[in-house]
């Protein structure tokens, strides 16, 4: 009689010893960090100016002032295309972030960057804190 036994060997865990493993505590510079249950966890900023709300999720466009972003709205009939949307992210927000930012205010969206975004463009994160900064 012969007995075979075999083994996977792949752990979910990932091990220190194995040479696949990878420690990544490297700080970028647009990140802050927040302590969650003895954790850090480090979050990405995003700043710009509000052009759309839909949803509670709002249209953040860097690298325009909010005169830039109200006439490139009027001339699109309040539809944000081309240059508007190149740069720009979706931030799905909480509901009374949602309720108290206008369209035209500058914010500061900070998010967790190892959280996978949604694939479209403009991309949709996840805010985690949001700021009015003007």
């Amino acid at each position: 009689m012969l007995f075979l036994i075999t083994g996977c060997g792949n752990s979910s865990e990932p091990n220190e010893s194995d040479a696949t493993f990878e420690n990544k505590d490297a700080v970028a510079s647009d990140m802050t960090n927040e302590e969650v249950n003895d954790n850090m966890v480090e979050y990405a900023e995003f700043e710009g100016v509000v052009a759309n709300k839909y949803n509670e999720a709002i249209l953040v466009v860097p690298n325009m002032n909010k005169e830039e972003v109200e006439n490139f709205l009027d001339k699109t009939d309040g539809v944000p295309l081309g240059k508007l949307i190149e740069e720009a992210v979706f931030y799905k927000v909480e509901t009374d972030d949602y309720e108290r930012v206008e369209l035209g205010d500058r914010v500061n969206i900070h998010y967790d960057s190892s959280k996978t975004q949604q694939e479209s463009h403009p991309p949709i994160r996840i805010s985690v804190k949001l700021e009015v900064v003007g």
